[in-house]
């Protein structure tokens, strides 16, 4: 069977595929996340694990030329928002679990997770977000749109600042330096805040008392979940 293509599907299609320099990519990921004209430049290197401050000065111009990043008169620098078929490309800024916080929370990229349009909608597209990789069953209950969070997917989140989450928000905490998914509740009777599981499982919440809040942050909010890939061919082999 022969599948014609279009004019227009191919101009999609190049859309998708336009290759970005490394370097560029990285830097409007976090500029996507922060207003980068409050670093220096080998701040910037640092964030994005460039070696050289000189590279950042660069691809910076690069990027203001081709009209995707702009400066403010304000001296803010703000991502222009891409084409309707382009690809999102999301920050990847590790893992985080959804049992005990064990992961190390962290601002460097690891990676990158890219997103097609629909998987993406138009009203998120504009707003700073990151994704980190779900580790562990606590969280397999959740329902995020519909799905849950399972290990191995990956977590949409939405970073606000300032964010005051409310009751039933499912939010990343920064617990003493490491990520942990939960969803948020504040129990007023008690003075403390409540990080509920959601599970097929037994897990036992996770409580901070009013007095250790300083202890206690919140990075963002989950607004969506990408099920992780699980290939057929991952399924165990017949006996030999």
């Amino acid at each position: 069977m022969q599948v014609q293509i279009t004019e227009s599907v191919q101009s999609k299609v190049c859309d998708i595929l336009t290759v970005m320099h490394k370097i560029q990519k990285k830097l409007l990921s976090l500029a996507s996340l922060e207003d980068i004209s409050k670093l220096t430049y080998r701040e910037i290197a640092s964030r994005i694990g460039c070696g050289y401050a000189s590279q950042v000065k660069h691809h910076l111009e690069q990027l203001k030329k081709r009209g995707q990043i702009v400066q403010r008169a304000d001296g803010s620098i703000v991502v222009l928002p891409s084409s309707a078929y382009a690809v999102t490309s999301l920050p990847i800024l590790g893992e985080a679990d959804c049992g005990e916080a064990t992961s190390l929370a962290t601002d460097q990229i690891q990676g990158y997770l890219s997103l097609s349009p629909s998987i993406m909608p138009k009203r998120l597209r504009n707003t700073p977000m990151y994704a980190l990789k779900a580790r562990g069953r606590s969280m397999n209950k959740a329902s995020i749109n519909g799905k849950s969070i399972d290990d191995g997917d990956y977590v949409i989140i939405e970073k606000l600042n300032p964010y005051v989450p409310l009751d039933g928000d499912y939010v990343v905490s920064i617990i003493e330096g490491l990520a942990n998914i939960k969803k948020f509740s504040v129990d007023r009777n008690n003075h403390r805040i409540v990080l509920l599981p959601e599970s097929h499982d037994d897990f036992p919440p996770i409580i901070i008392a009013e007095e250790d809040l300083h202890y206690y942050q919140i990075a963002g909010r989950v607004v969506d979940v990408v099920k992780g890939f699980r290939s057929s061919n991952s399924a165990a082999l017949p006996p030999s």
